[in-house]
């Protein structure tokens, strides 16, 4: 094609028609500037295409990191609500006068409460920000995702200052009673009342902090999810 180009030019030189040379270097420089811009403007259809790429694999992503999150949350509240059950019990049981501190004791530690502690499932969100990847996003979607992030924070600090109170009302109650009284019993001892009533009190210590537990899992883990609602809705508009 190139060689075809130089012919013809030399062909017009050579016959001394300059003002048809003119015209058609014109011409082709013409040409070139038109391949040069649809070049460009199929450089930038493919890193649309790219961009359009990268940024629905991220809605697609976020969208599962929201949904598993709420699993996750609704799965803690479930157990929260359970445990909420058994102390409930309990303290209807302890409450009766004929009931011993022993007898007490004993179903504080029959108990099936356990420590859940809340990780949020926002991995996608945090990798958008760390790599200057938040344009892709709209600014609704992104007010949306660091308004859940700061709830989501904020159950975590919430979450683990209960639990390290729980785990101190445990070390505490330890130093009178363990469960099952296995110390006492292998040397054949039997604690004091006020030994007893002591590990009691932190017992009880202990089961408040499980309350709080479940209860702020369901307060900030209802905030959650309606934020992760919102978060979704958003998300569909592209």
């Amino acid at each position: 094609m190139i060689n075809f180009f130089r012919r013809i030019r030399k062909s017009l030189l050579s016959e001394n028609k300059f003002s048809k040379y003119l015209i058609y270097a014109i011409g082709e420089i013409f040409l070139v500037v038109i391949g040069i811009l649809i070049a460009l403007q199929i450089n930038n259809w493919n890193e649309s295409r790219k961009l359009k790429n990268k940024t629905q694999g991220y809605i697609e992503s976020l969208r599962s990191d929201l949904i598993r999150d709420t699993t996750n949350i609704d799965k803690h509240i479930a157990v929260g609500k359970s445990q909420l059950l058994e102390i409930e019990k309990f303290k209807s049981f302890s409450t009766q006068s004929t009931v011993s501190i022993e007898q007490k004791l004993d179903s504080s530690f029959n108990l099936n409460t356990l420590f859940y502690r809340y990780f949020p499932i926002n991995q996608t969100f945090l990798d958008i920000q760390s790599s200057g990847n938040s344009a892709l996003l709209t600014e609704d979607q992104r007010r949306a995702l660091i308004e859940l992030g700061y709830l989501q924070n904020r159950l975590v600090i919430a979450n683990d200052k209960i639990i390290d109170i729980a785990i101190g009302e445990i070390s505490e109650r330890n130093k009178y009673i363990t469960e099952g009284y296995d110390f006492y019993k292998s040397q054949g001892i039997e604690p004091d009342k006020n030994t007893l009533i002591k590990a009691l009190l932190h017992q009880h210590n202990r089961l408040e902090e499980m309350e709080d537990l479940a209860n702020v899992m369901e307060r900030f883990g209802t905030m959650i999810k309606d934020k992760s609602k919102e978060a979704l809705l958003l998300l569909e508009q592209l």
